[in-house]
């Protein structure tokens, strides 16, 4: 990996830049107004300048708190108007995809070489491209040679050329062999408030139509943050991800295009399914989520935190296939068992 002046990984707990994080006062890192970035023009492209790392992190977190890239990409252009992203150049590398004939090698090549500053691993079958940065947010505050000033210091930010690493991101064509943070079949730990994935996973995996693209379906629970003062607290939620490629000459390759999801997942002893639609356009990973209920029961001496086995119907309208797509599968049932001893967990909705 290039180094300019220094490399700086940006986890979504904290950054290392020169010093430690312990040498960085917490307040300076999560607190204070937000101060404008200038813009100013490197070697080969405009690059923001932060005057602190606290700068820098206060932006960070402003993008944070948004929950899509549209509202992001907005964000980011009321502040730094003249300023064009890693992330803006990989939007327009799908837009472009879209309608390149990816089946001739010239033309693919000659896309290649225009984006170059994308990462292609170029692993078996994917000829796709990527973000080379592990933190998305931060994406939009480097420019296209994933580089930001900050104190005075240009900062490249690139910190993946391993597909390994996509793979655990859950961004790549492939899936990882060994998931990292998910429960065992039948039972769970609730060891945290946040858990991107809690019990086993739905994965479709590809189908070819037409013969130039492939699709699949993936589904995940997930539990997010909700603690509130002295209450420990998650909201439950069913994670969707269609995931789309088209048939380039050399593999398959992500782009941009549009799709539709209509859900349904009817559970037992439950008389109102839970249902959801959805409306994406964009990149070739289209992400939703819906709040997705956990049973929460007692006896005299245990909690029972309980996924009850549940049939769900994805009925899916893509783009780039002329038919709707339906998935039907059952999302395993769970169950995660602590004593009352142990303080509960507040999970919402609950059944």
């Amino acid at each position: 990996m290039k180094q300019i002046f220094m490399i700086a990984l940006l986890a979504s707990a904290g950054m290392w830049y020169g010093c430690s994080e312990a040498d960085i006062p917490s307040d300076e890192l999560l607190s204070g107004s937000l101060q404008e970035a200038s813009e100013k023009v490197s070697e080969t492209a405009t690059v923001l300048e932060f005057e602190s790392l606290s700068d820098f992190q206060n932006a960070m977190n402003n993008l944070s708190s948004y929950n899509t890239e549209e509202e992001k990409i907005q964000w980011v252009n009321t502040h730094y108007p003249n300023f064009s992203s890693i992330q803006e150049l990989y939007w327009d590398a799908m837009a472009e995809m879209a309608q390149l004939d990816a089946s001739s090698e010239e033309e693919y090549m000659a896309f290649k070489e225009k984006y170059a500053n994308l990462y292609f691993p170029n692993y078996r079958e994917d000829a796709g491209f990527y973000i080379p940065m592990t933190n998305l947010d931060a994406a939009f505050l480097t420019n296209k040679n994933c580089e930001v000033s900050i104190a005075g210091e240009i900062v490249n930010m690139k910190d993946i050329e391993s597909y390994d690493v996509l793979m655990d991101l859950g961004r790549a064509y492939y899936a990882s062999i060994l998931p990292t943070t998910r429960a065992t079949m039948g039972s769970f730990n609730l060891n945290s408030t946040a858990m991107n994935s809690v019990g086993p996973e739905y994965d479709s995996d590809w189908t070819v139509y037409d013969g130039d693209r492939k699709c699949k379906l993936k589904a995940r629970r997930v539990f997010k943050d909700n603690s509130n003062g002295m209450i420990r607290g998650s909201l439950s939620y069913l994670h969707l991800e269609f995931c789309f490629r088209k048939k380039t000459w050399l593999g398959w390759s992500n782009y941009s295009s549009k799709s539709t999801i209509d859900f349904t997942a009817n559970i037992p002893g439950v008389s109102t399914p839970v249902k959801a639609n959805f409306s994406n356009s964009g990149t070739s990973s289209h992400d939703n989520e819906l709040l997705y209920p956990i049973a929460i029961t007692q006896d005299s001496n245990n909690w029972y935190y309980t996924f009850v086995e549940t049939p769900c119907v994805a009925n899916v309208g893509y783009q780039g296939v002329g038919k709707p797509l339906v998935y039907k599968w059952n999302m395993a049932g769970i169950q995660c068992v602590t004593p009352l001893t142990a303080s509960p967990v507040q999970i919402n909705p609950y059944l």
